[in-house]
């Protein structure tokens, strides 16, 4: 099947003027303004390019979607995951799911415990929450609390709220092996000679000589 963006104009001119270079010149010029309006197509659809969205359309999207909670302040990674769950979590307002989700979403991980779980007064509730590679203080305390009204059930209280800090790094080992050699290098000194033990001989000689004299008869 072909796409629209591998057809032209030009191949769709009756024979009468496929030829005419005004015409074409026309066909090429319609080409190029649908090209244009082809790549703008994606951009209404916001939802689906929401990882690659900027300030200031975040913010216009989360009052869009009545975000439950928002603060310029926040990464934008954080901003993108509360717009992509603004619906759903609409869609729960008011369960245990929808404040664990909404406190893990933004802080690491939250977690619910009613009140028949801990022996509390009927209708209360208690907040445990990791917060992940942050620091505590009455800021952050002040929205927890925030997130935690904005998601609960009107019928329900929170009774307390306990923040766990813990911080997440990568530890690096190292090794090393090193060689080395220790040579002692001393002054040059002659050889001494190696001359074997001469060996000492004797010798005596003797030698006699007779002459004899035949005389004739």
């Amino acid at each position: 099947m072909a796409k629209v963006t591998d057809i032209h104009l030009s191949q769709l001119l009756p024979d009468s003027i496929d030829e005419d270079p005004i015409m074409l010149a026309c066909a090429e010029a319609a080409d190029m303004e649908c090209a244009r309006i082809i790549a703008d197509i994606p951009v209404p659809a916001v939802l689906s390019r929401v990882d690659e969205l900027q300030e200031p359309m975040l913010s216009l999207l989360a009052k869009q979607f009545r975000v439950l909670f928002w603060a310029d302040t926040l990464p934008v990674a954080k901003k993108r995951d509360l717009i992509r769950k603004a619906l759903i979590w609409r869609m729960h307002h008011g369960t245990v799911y929808c404040v664990e989700d909404a406190l893990a979403t933004l802080y690491g991980n939250g977690t619910v415990r009613q009140w028949f779980e801990y022996g509390g007064t009927p209708g209360t509730f208690r907040i445990e929450v990791e917060v992940t590679n942050m620091g505590l203080d009455q800021e952050l305390y002040g929205q927890i609390d925030t997130v935690v009204e904005a998601t609960k059930r009107k019928s329900q209280h929170p009774d307390g709220i306990t923040v766990f800090l813990t911080g997440y790094g990568s530890p690096y080992v190292g090794a090393q092996l090193s060689g080395g050699e220790l040579i002692t290098v001393y002054p040059w000194e002659p050889a001494t000679p190696d001359v074997p033990p001469a060996d000492i001989r004797f010798g005596v000689g003797y030698q006699s000589a007779e002459i004899s004299h035949i005389n004739p008869l």
